[in-house]
């Protein structure tokens, strides 16, 4: 990676970038509970998504990916993956989910419940009624760092 071999120095300040990057593992669910990370991704007037579902031993138990024509942005594309994401664990009939994403903006108008009155907030309302047909279910923030699946694509 181009990054590893050039790095932008400011001798004045300290560094944004450690010297020695540090590798973050995402944490695994409890006990009968199955992880779904999400993450999107919006390049020229595209979107690509990920999803990978993992019990709590970190095995895979499913997943899907793809791309759609769009003009999104990140936290539509981010919301969408979500979607997907509870579209899997309904097909794998999960009970006990916790969904993982690394935009934060999403998992708080996701926690928020209705109080967004934007048409992103009301989506993300929609959602959030989609996880009430679990026997339970979270959503949660994961620092881009933790999240071993974006960083492949």
């Amino acid at each position: 990676w181009l990054c590893n071999d050039f790095r932008l120095h400011n001798l004045n300040h300290k560094p944004i970038i450690p010297p020695n990057p540090v590798c973050k593992n995402s944490k695994k669910p409890n006990l009968g509970w199955v992880k779904i990370n999400v993450d999107a991704t919006v390049s020229n007037g595209r979107m690509g998504f990920g999803v990978i579902a993992r019990e709590d031993e970190g095995f895979v138990v499913g997943g899907c990916g793809g791309s759609k024509e769009s003009t999104l942005n990140s936290e539509w594309a981010e919301l969408l993956a979500l979607e997907e994401g509870v579209q899997l664990a309904r097909k794998l009939k999960l009970q006990r989910v916790v969904f993982e994403s690394d935009n934060a903006s999403i998992v708080n108008k996701i926690r928020r419940n209705g109080q967004d009155f934007t048409i992103l907030g009301q989506r993300a309302y929609d959602t959030c009624m989609q996880l009430k047909t679990f026997e339970a279910a979270d959503v949660t923030w994961a620092p881009g760092s933790c999240n071993k699946f974006a960083i492949l694509f």
